[in-house]
């Protein structure tokens, strides 16, 4: 065996392996592949007097693990009554399958916000990855004022090979963070009013929130007959009852009875917009503009 070759190293599961090979041309031949032990070592190296036989004592690192956790979207606002869903992934980068637990710290508790977190234990083989979902709700239906009220949640993966001081030391976490929308609990506004020129056209005005459709039916004033319609809850459009006259100004009012759906506040100010229709297409034109006519003679125009 003088031309063989010992090594040693580890397995994909961890185990310290003895391999004695040899080289033949292009072949690799494996003597030996065994679980090392004291004995083996001693064989192998000798006693510190080069007697065989005794103890040998060697140390080893193994490699850090490869592993990453990843929340999308990774933060986010939820409206009053209703949830925003993360996507939690977890990817191990090592070569063999792994045990992995998340650990959940709240860092910045809320008032209106709540969590939880679909699956908290993982088998994922090597190279692989897991998802689990994180649900933040709001509990919110008041109109009190949530401006800064956040939710910060601190998601920490552990492998069972790994302990979680090592994993806080390099940092193997997300924060997510989520805070209620704060434009639900603000009074409503209307953010725009748009008119064309035409006999027949319809006014569309759109507020800042889901309104209350009947306060803000009751809180219209215009100077034309119409009937009313929604796109959705911010919307409303109207329609002039049997068309609108040339050249002429007309007036839409929203006044403060108009309220939130959500927050039940009112508009703080009423809001006024005018819009002015086309002059008519029709006019009066001669054809030619000029004619001679002689005595006894007529002439016609178009």
């Amino acid at each position: 065996m003088n031309n063989a070759t010992l090594n040693i190293g580890s397995s994909s599961k961890g185990r310290i392996l003895i391999v004695i090979h040899t080289e033949r041309e292009e072949n690799i031949r494996i003597i030996s592949c065994r679980k090392a032990t004291s004995k083996i070592m001693s064989k192998v190296h000798g006693d510190a007097d080069g007697t065989a036989g005794g103890n040998y004592t060697f140390s080893f690192t193994t490699q850090e693990p490869t592993y990453e956790i990843s929340v999308s979207p990774a933060g986010g606002t939820v409206a009053p009554k209703g949830e925003l869903r993360h996507t939690v992934t977890i990817t191990n980068g090592c070569p063999r399958a792994e045990d992995f637990t998340i650990s959940e710290k709240i860092i910045q508790y809320s008032n209106f916000l709540r969590y939880s977190l679909s699956q908290t234990s993982f088998h994922i083989e090597g190279g692989g990855s897991a998802t689990t979902e994180l649900v933040v709700s709001n509990s919110a239906d008041s109109c009190e004022d949530v401006s800064g009220d956040k939710l910060k949640i601190e998601l920490l993966a552990i492998g069972a090979g790994m302990n979680e001081a090592w994993a806080r030391e390099h940092q193997k976490y997300v924060e997510v963070t989520d805070e209620p929308n704060a434009s639900y609990f603000s009074p409503p506004s209307v953010v725009s009013a748009e008119a064309g020129a035409s006999i027949d056209t319809k006014v569309t005005i759109t507020f800042s929130t889901d309104m209350d459709m009947a306060s803000v039916e009751g809180a219209l004033t215009c100077s034309f007959a119409y009937t009313t319609s929604w796109s959705g809850e911010k919307t409303i459009v109207l329609t002039p009852s049997g068309g609108l006259d040339y050249c002429h100004e007309y007036q839409v009012s929203v006044g403060t009875g108009a309220r939130s759906k959500t927050c039940k506040k009112n508009m703080e100010q009423a809001y006024t917009f005018s819009f002015t229709t086309e002059p008519p297409p029709f006019g009066i034109s001669i054809t030619p503009p000029f004619a001679s006519v002689k005595k006894g003679k007529s002439a016609s125009a178009l």
